[in-house]
Order: C-alpha cells, then structure tokens, then sequence
C-alpha cells in the first residue's frame, strides 16, 4: 500500500539522520491519528516474521522516504529462525514508538578483525544481507576475511507506552524483550543509507543462509495483535 503523503523537503542530504527524525517525528503524529484505520486496511494482506522473531505488519510507503510498519511482540508467540544471529544494524535509519508495551534493546560496539590475524576458531562471523527481493526470501553472504569482536558499550535501552527511540544506520544492537512480555511499535524506516549495509555478527554453521520470512495469515495477524496489547 503507498501513501499520499509528500516526500519530505529538507536542504540537508537526504540521509541525514537529524533531517530524519525530524520528518519521521511527523509523519508518526499524522499515522497515529490514523493507525486503526490503516492497521483495518493492512491486516487483509497479513504479516510476516522476522528471523529474529518478531512480527511485521506493513502499513504505508511514503515515496522517496521509507516504510511504516507496526513491529509486534506477542507474549508467549516467538517464530524465530533457528539460530540467528541477533546482533545487527541496519542500513537505513529507524524511528519507532511503542504504542503498546515495553520496548527494550541492547547496543554493542563491533570491531572488525582480520580473519588471517584472529587464533580463536570461535570468533564471531559476519554476514552482509543480500538487497531484499518481492519472494520474502532473507539471503546472508558470510564474510571469509573477516571476523569481529563485540562488546556491549552499556547502552542498554527501556521503553515504555509513549516512547520514542531512534537508531542511526550502522548502529549494532539487539532486541531484548522477553518472551513472557509483550510490546507493539510504530516504527518508521528509512530508505537505504549510501555507505552503509544490513550486517549480523554471529557463530557460523548454526542456520541456513536463505530463508523466508513466514506467512501469517489475516486472522492470525488479528489475534497476534490483539494478544500484544495493542487496540485499534
């Protein structure tokens, strides 16, 4: 579905995340006015599931901007891909409100290492992500020259009902809501960042390269949504 909305005017480059907070701050307040009206409109074409186990629910493109989705957390209901990494950053700016719930995420400094230079066989992989194509199909390329050292930098974030938090492209970080708790976000992305990428970090040899994203069907999507707090 894409929106009628005008893409956003700025005099700063295109990519620049100041002038994209800004513009998505926005484009959040307009789409909440009408978020039951849109969720109304999205649920008959269904949801998805990320790899690393959460729910998406397309609402809008907005041309020459990005997309708004809902991100969804029910409790007890995680279909996650079997092994996948959970440290990554994006290639593209991200700014999201929990509209039901409490987001949580943990943020990580990474370094790239040598692969020739690195002794332990157990160092952590990187894997770039392949562009997206209309069959839903994740596809990883593991990076043979290169390994990585991660440490979390302590910036571990909790957002409750209301919140808002923005992450920059290229920002390392994993979510961290447990599976007991629940949480739906109103998150906007942008589009693709030039110099940046789709990146995981994580152990080889523990899942398959490609995969699809599962489908959930309308009905499904309904009750999913609704057993994550979230009322239209």
């Amino acid at each position: 579905m894409e929106d009628e909305l005008p893409a956003p005017r700025t005099e700063r480059p295109p990519h620049d995340f100041e002038s994209f907070t800004s513009y998505a701050a926005v484009m959040t307040e307009v789409v909440r006015e009408r978020l039951g009206r849109l969720v109304e409109l999205a649920l008959p074409s269904g949801a998805r599931w990320h790899p690393t186990g959460f729910l998406i629910l397309q609402l809008l493109e907005i041309r020459s901007f990005g997309l708004v989705r809902l991100h969804i957390w029910p409790a007890r209901v995680r279909v996650a891909k079997p092994g996948h990494p959970m440290i990554h950053c994006h290639g593209f700016h991200l700014y999201s409100t929990v509209v039901a719930g409490t987001y949580s995420e943990v943020r990580y400094d990474v370094a790239r290492i040598a692969a020739a230079s690195v002794a332990e066989p157990r160092a952590l992989h990187g894997f770039k992500v392949e562009p997206p194509r209309p069959d839903n199909v994740d596809r990883l390329c593991e990076e043979p020259d290169w390994r990585y050292s991660v440490r979390q930098n302590g910036r571990r974030t909790r957002d409750e009902l209301g919140s808002v938090h923005t992450q920059e492209a290229g920002t390392y970080h994993s979510t961290a809501i447990p599976m007991w708790s629940t949480c739906v976000t109103l998150a906007i992305t942008g589009t693709h960042v030039q110099g940046q990428e789709d990146h995981l970090v994580g152990r080889p040899g523990s899942f398959t390269i490609d995969g699809g994203r599962p489908y959930v069907p309308p009905d499904r999507a309904t009750l999913l949504l609704r057993g994550a707090g979230f009322a239209r």
